[in-house]
């Protein structure tokens, strides 16, 4: 999604849709403030993304779940956005994948049966994930579950100001498990 004029746009919703064998799923191309909510999405094949944005910051996505295909969500040069209980399942590349995209929130979210890294950190600063008594992370395919190329930050609790408030963090770990 991005306008005709190429100025960012802003408030997307997107919520409760089902996508098959699409070669990309949803592409925010420079949107704030938007919302990606219950995405069903399948592709086949090993290429494709299910989701992605780019140039796109204080995105919330939130309870997708994805299946197969190339990579499972991608942030490009995304900041301050929000991943909240996605799931991943069989994705040849990442689940989820940052590419110099900083500031951003990992909130239990679950990568099953990636082929590479479960979620992978590329030039990203200043992203937390939770670690909680209850979280697991294991390697998959001789990889490891999360890839850090930069300084990530993974806190006991958390407080996204103005947005969420965790009152109970171990309940929105995040898991990365082998099929």
């Amino acid at each position: 999604m991005q306008s005709p004029d190429g100025e960012p746009i802003s408030d997307v919703t997107v919520t409760n849709l089902s996508l098959e064998a699409l070669f990309a799923g949803i592409v925010f191309d420079t949107v704030t403030d938007g919302l990606i909510k219950e995405v069903q999405s399948t592709i086949p094949d090993l290429v494709g993304t299910h989701i992605a944005l780019f140039d796109s910051d204080r995105n919330q996505l939130i309870e997708n779940s994805i299946e197969s295909g190339g990579l499972g969500i991608l942030l490009s040069q995304s900041n301050e956005n929000v991943l909240t209980q996605n799931t991943s399942t069989d994705t040849f590349f990442p689940g989820i994948e940052l590419v110099e995209s900083n500031d951003n929130w990992l909130l239990g979210n679950t990568v099953i049966g990636a082929d590479g890294l479960g979620i992978s950190l590329r030039g990203a600063d200043g992203n937390r994930s939770f670690r909680t008594p209850q979280t697991r992370i294991q390697p998959l395919v001789a990889a490891p579950g999360i890839s850090c190329w930069h300084r990530t930050v993974i806190p006991d609790v958390a407080t996204l100001p103005g947005r969420i408030h965790l009152a109970r963090p171990s309940s929105l770990e995040t898991t990365i498990r082998s099929r």
